[in-house]
């Protein structure tokens, strides 16, 4: 991997069997790949195929955080030349991450605010409103139609 060199995999090693190594096999592997293909496959015999079409999506949604987590942390935790975390110290050279109130605050404010929007979406535009002139039991094919 990367020509064996040690400092270039060591990212590769946290994401893959160390410290995020239950985030990629978990997150982005179940959540983002196995789960949606199971539930998606089940949602086709099942009477609740909503239900389960909307967990596909909610799993999909939680796997690419995941993704998101696994492109960004490992690489923070591994220093860029061996023993410069020793050399210089100070506040703002950690190899570790935490995201701050603010951050968390900001994260839960977008996420309520798109559920605001979906949620007005939902109830002023016409999304599964359907008529008798565009809905027929035939699916659509007129019977006085001849090809």
């Amino acid at each position: 991997m990367y020509g064996g060199i040690p400092e270039d995999v060591h990212a590769l090693k946290e994401m893959l069997s160390g410290t995020y190594g239950m985030i990629f096999w978990f997150g982005q592997i179940g959540l983002a790949m196995i789960a949606p293909i199971v539930l998606i496959s089940l949602s086709r015999k099942n009477k609740n195929a909503y239900l389960l079409q909307g967990l596909a999506g909610l799993s999909t949604i939680i796997g690419i955080i995941a993704v998101r987590i696994n492109l960004v942390l490992p690489a923070y935790f591994t220093p860029p030349l061996h023993g410069i975390d020793t050399a210089y110290t100070g506040p703002r050279l950690l190899y570790s991450y935490f995201p701050s109130a603010n951050e968390i605050l900001v994260s839960i404010g977008i996420i309520g605010f798109v559920i605001l929007l979906f949620s007005l979406a939902w109830e002023w535009l016409p999304i599964l409103e359907q008529t008798k002139e565009t809905r027929s039991d035939n699916y659509g094919i007129n019977a006085t139609h001849k090809a």
